[in-house]
């Protein structure tokens, strides 16, 4: 009975190895069959997932440079508003500037016309005393005497206040008489290259009594008709010489000649001497000979003075 049983499994552990074995080819097939379509599943799920990752990319990166344009733009803003102002704050600045410099010149003007009332209010004192004066001498003489009071002294005490308005107003110094007229006036340094038709320009004045002097033209300025005297001097460096004439409006009217053929160290001069009737306006200058070719260095120094002077001598209507 044991041996049956033990034949038995036996049979049945065979049957079910061939059994097994029998399908073992089928399960192999299908796992082979069915391997290209998971590969193709997970190509398609990489594919999908591959999109999916490189759209939200672009996305991500359009995003970000609106983002970033969204900055510039308003970093690009700031800087103009800066740019704007700055150049307001430099405007200004210009502006206080200008407002500082004008108060500047508005103080110096408040000054300015301060000092005019100030000597305007003088003027008036002074006046209202000579009025004072003045009426008080015209009563004694139009009690004693009336024929002696004349338009011409009233005019005169007058004109003199008015004159004195104007020096007050002017800062000026009251002139002497009428009549002085007075200059003269010297080369403070030597001047070299002469040629023709050069005018001296005398630019050191000592003397200048009636202002007709001017040593920025060389020219002295009849201020009246009348009578001047004029005396010029020049001296000459070593090899040097030439003729100076003095002129009275373009035209010579007497001339001198300097010549210096010496040793070193020596200098000649030579003076000139006129009287010339001059009109009112008439300008006076000493110059160069306007042909004769003169050379060398006109010398004025501490030892020596190339000089110009001249002076009224009589008025004449």
């Amino acid at each position: 009975m044991k041996s049956c049983w033990y034949v038995f499994w036996n049979v049945c552990l065979v049957f079910a190895t061939f059994k097994t074995c029998s399908t073992l080819p089928e399960s192999i097939e299908t796992v082979y069959n069915s391997g290209p379509s998971e590969y193709r599943n997970i190509q398609a799920a990489l594919k999908d997932l591959e999109d999916k990752l490189t759209a939200q990319f672009h996305f991500k990166v359009l995003e970000l440079e609106e983002k970033y344009d969204k900055q510039m733009r308003k970093m690009k803003e700031a800087i103009v508003q800066h740019e704007i102002e700055i150049r307001r704050l430099k405007k200004v600045e210009e502006l206080s500037k200008i407002e500082k410099e004008q108060a500047v010149k508005i103080q110096d003007d408040v000054e300015h016309l301060k000092l005019i009332c100030n000597k305007w209010q003088t003027f008036f004192n002074e006046s209202d005393s000579v009025s004072g004066q003045t009426d008080a001498v015209g009563s004694v003489i139009d009690h004693e005497t009336p024929q002696r009071v004349r338009k011409d002294e009233q005019e005169q005490i007058y004109g003199d206040n008015r004159g004195k308005a104007k020096r007050l107003l002017l800062g000026t110094a009251a002139p002497t008489t009428e009549s002085t007229v007075a200059f003269y006036v010297y080369l403070s340094h030597s001047e070299t290259k002469i040629g023709p038709h050069h005018t001296l320009l005398f630019d050191y004045i000592e003397t200048n009594v009636g202002n007709s002097y001017n040593k920025h033209t060389g020219a002295f300025i009849a201020p009246m008709r009348g009578v001047y005297l004029f005396s010029y001097t020049v001296f000459s460096e070593r090899q040097g010489y030439g003729s100076f004439e003095i002129v009275v409006n373009s035209a010579s009217r007497g001339s001198i000649f300097v010549e210096n053929g010496g040793a070193q160290s020596v200098y000649t001069g030579s003076t000139g001497v006129a009287v010339l009737l001059l009109n009112q306006g008439d300008a006076c200058t000493i110059r160069t000979h306007s042909t004769y070719a003169s050379t060398g260095t006109i010398r004025s120094g501490k030892l020596m003075r190339t000089s110009f002077s001249g002076l009224i001598v009589g008025h004449m209507m």
